[in-house]
């Protein structure tokens, strides 16, 4: 027979079990957001790159040979 006082330990233990869980989860969730974020920023900041690139080579119909700037 269980007494009463290990009816409330084990009533204890199952809720700090489920706050443990909850706790995790939520640790988990954060986590998977946060590496989502990062993979979007990092694909974001390739493109970008990418794009000057290409800018650099792109002719701007402009002669700067022999063109003096200060």
């Amino acid at each position: 027979m269980f007494r009463l006082t290990n009816v409330g330990t084990m009533v204890a233990n199952s809720q700090a079990q489920r706050r443990l869980a909850t706790m995790l989860m939520e640790i988990f969730a954060l986590v998977v957001g946060q590496v989502g974020i990062t993979l979007i920023l990092l694909t974001g900041a390739g493109l970008f790159v990418r794009s000057l690139f290409e800018l650099l080579g792109t002719n701007t119909g402009l002669d700067a040979r022999n063109v003096l700037t200060m």
